[in-house]
C-alpha cells in the first residue's frame, strides 16, 4: 500500500489536512500522514524517514519566490531515495516539479481596448514604481491582464530553470548579457498606440516528456486557457491572477533614438541563494519588489465609471 507524508510549516493547515485526509484513510488503501514543520524544520523523530518521491508545491510569483530549490535540496539530501540507472550511471530521483523555466516577456497592450483612463493611470503607476517589480497581483496592481487584447513583441527569453530530475538537484541560467529588446508595433499600428510591459511568467513540467508531460503555465496564454479547458475556468484563471500573478516593468516607447535600441540585461540568477532576479531595462535596474496593493488600478479599469462623466 502506499505511504504518503505531508510537511507543512502552518500548524493550521496541517491540521485542516489532516481532519481532510481522516476521510480517505476511513476508505483504506493506503496510509496518510501530516507532520508539522515549525520553521521548516522537521521534527526529530523525522530523521531518518526515506522516501521514493518527493512532491512539492513551493511556487509563486516566480518559481524562485519560495526559495524551493533550497529546501527540496534539503530535504531530498536527508529523506529521497536515490536510483542509479545501471546502463548510464546517471543517478536519477523521483520529483515533482521534474522541471522549471522562468521567462521574461514583452507585451504590446492596444491603448484603445484598455481604454484612456486605465492606459494612463497604468503608465504612470509603473513610472513611479520605476527599479522595482511591481506583482500584477492583488498584492500590486490587482489586474487581471489576461483578460485584456495584447501581443507579445520580440522573443520571450528564458533565462534562469531548475531541474529535478537527477541528483543532485541543478539549476542553470542564460543571457546574461546586453541584447536588444526587439520592440515594435503589432501589424497594422503605431507604436503610440501601444502601452509596453515586461512581463515575468514561468513554465513548469510536473511530470513526463514531450506531448505526454503535464504541465503548468503562470502565463497571460496560460491564464486564458484555463477558460477553453475547464468548466468555469474563466473563474480560476482569475483566481491564479489574483493570488501569482507576475512582476511588471515598464519599458520604454519603441521611437527611434540616437542611442539605439533600449537593452535587457538579466544577471546570473541562483536559486539557493536569492529568489529575485536583477533585470536591467534601458538602463533602469529592477530587483527590488513593490508590494503595496494599487488600488487606483481597480478604480481605473472600471469602464463604467468615466463613461458616467
Amino acid at each position: 500500500c502506499a505511504s504518503v507524508t505531508g510537511l507543512d510549516t502552518n500548524e493550521t493547515m496541517c491540521h485542516l489536512a489532516d481532519l481532510h485526509l481522516g476521510k480517505l484513510r476511513s476508505r483504506g488503501g493506503g496510509s496518510f500522514q501530516v507532520v508539522h514543520c515549525p520553521g521548516g524544520k522537521a521534527p526529530a523523530w523525522f530523521a531518518g524517514r526515506r522516501f521514493d518521491m518527493l512532491v512539492s508545491e513551493i511556487l509563486g510569483t516566480l518559481t524562485t519566490s519560495e526559495s524551493m530549490l533550497k529546501y527540496l535540496t534539503k530535504y531530498a539530501r536527508a529523506h529521497l531515495d536515490v536510483f542509479v540507472d545501471e546502463a548510464t550511471g546517471e543517478r536519477r530521483v523521483y520529483a515533482v516539479p521534474q522541471r522549471t523555466a522562468q521567462h521574461y516577456a514583452s507585451y504590446a497592450f492596444p491603448r484603445a481596448d484598455l481604454g484612456p483612463t486605465l492606459s494612463a493611470v497604468l503608465e504612470a503607476t509603473l513610472e513611479a514604481a520605476a527599479g522595482r517589480f511591481l506583482p500584477t497581483n492583488d498584492g500590486g496592481l490587482g489586474l487581471g491582464l489576461h483578460l485584456y487584447p495584447r501581443e507579445r513583441v520580440g522573443p520571450r527569453r528564458t533565462f534562469y530553470e531548475e531541474d529535478y530530475t537527477r541528483w543532485p538537484f541543478s539549476h542553470s541560467h542564460a543571457h546574461s548579457k546586453p541584447e536588444p529588446l526587439q520592440l515594435h508595433a503589432p501589424p497594422g499600428g503605431r507604436t503610440s498606440d501601444f502601452l509596453y510591459l515586461g512581463l515575468l511568467e514561468w513554465d513548469v513540467t510536473l511530470w513526463g516528456r514531450g506531448d505526454g508531460a503535464v504541465g503548468l503555465s503562470n502565463s497571460l496564454d496560460g491564464y486564458e486557457a484555463f477558460g477553453a479547458s475547464f468548466p468555469d475556468g474563466g473563474r480560476n484563471g482569475f483566481a491564479r491572477a489574483a493570488a501569482w500573478g507576475f512582476f511588471a516593468m515598464r519599458l520604454p516607447q519603441p521611437v527611434p533614438r540616437a542611442t539605439g535600441a533600449p537593452k535587457l540585461q538579466i544577471a546570473r540568477l541562483n536559486g539557493q541563494t536569492s529568489a529575485k532576479p536583477k533585470i536591467t531595462v534601458d538602463g533602469v535596474e529592477y530587483h527590488e519588489v513593490l508590494d503595496d496593493p494599487q488600488p487606483q488600478l481597480a478604480m481605473a479599469a472600471d469602464t463604467a465609471l468615466p463613461a458616467a462623466y
